[in-house]
C-alpha cells in the first residue's frame, strides 16, 4: 500500500498541476474530465477496501461503486456544462462529507485536523454556488478549488504523519 498512496500523490500532484496549465482545455472537455475523476475517486475508494476494517467495507464497496458509475455516466450520458456542475458540485459535497468525518476521527485521535476541516467548508460553499449557478465561471472557480482539495489530499496526511511520528511521540514521552 506503501508504493500506492505514493503513486496516488504523483497522480493527484500531476493532475493538479495540469489543471493550472490546461484549464481551459479541461472546462471545453469538462465532462471528460469531470467523469474521469469522479471514477478515479471511485477506484481509489475500492482500493482503500483493503485497509479497511470488516464494518467498513461495504460502505467502500458500495460507495466506490456508485461512484464508478456516476463517473462513467458523467462522460458517457451528459453533455450540457450545467448539468455536468451540477453533478461535480453533489459530489463535491459528497466527498466533502467523508472528509468531515475524517477530521472529526482526526480530532478524537488529538491529531491535527483544522485545515481539512477548513478546507472543506469552503468546498462545500463553493459547491453550492455550483449547483445554484451552473456554468462556465463557477467551473473555473471551482478548478481552483480542485487544485487546492488535490494537493491538500496529497500534503494533509503527511502533515498527520509528521505530527504522528515528531510531536505525539514527544508527548508520549513526557507523559511517562
Amino acid at each position: 500500500m506503501k508504493k500506492y498512496r505514493i503513486g496516488k500523490s504523483v497522480l493527484f500532484t500531476a493532475i493538479a498541476i495540469s489543471i493550472f496549465f490546461l484549464m481551459d482545455f479541461y472546462i471545453e472537455q469538462l465532462r471528460y474530465f469531470i467523469g474521469a475523476l469522479i471514477t478515479m475517486y471511485g477506484i481509489d475508494k475500492a482500493i482503500s477496501f483493503i485497509d479497511a476494517e470488516e464494518k467498513e467495507k461495504p460502505l467502500i464497496v458500495c460507495g466506490s461503486i456508485v461512484q464508478i458509475i456516476l463517473g462513467i455516466c458523467t462522460m458517457i450520458l451528459f453533455k450540457e456544462i450545467s448539468t455536468i456542475c451540477v453533478i461535480w458540485g453533489v459530489w463535491a459535497i459528497m466527498r466533502e462529507g467523508d472528509e468531515i468525518a475524517e477530521c472529526y476521527s482526526l480530532f478524537k485521535e488529538k491529531l491535527p485536523w483544522i485545515l481539512n476541516f477548513v478546507e472543506s467548508i469552503v468546498a462545500i460553499i463553493f459547491s453550492i454556488t455550483l449547483i445554484m449557478e451552473p456554468g462556465e465561471h463557477h467551473a473555473k472557480i471551482h478548478m481552483i478549488l480542485l487544485i487546492v482539495e488535490l494537493l491538500s489530499a496529497v500534503i494533509l496526511p503527511q502533515l498527520v504523519n509528521l505530527y504522528k511520528r515528531y510531536v505525539k511521540k514527544d508527548d508520549e514521552k513526557e507523559q511517562k
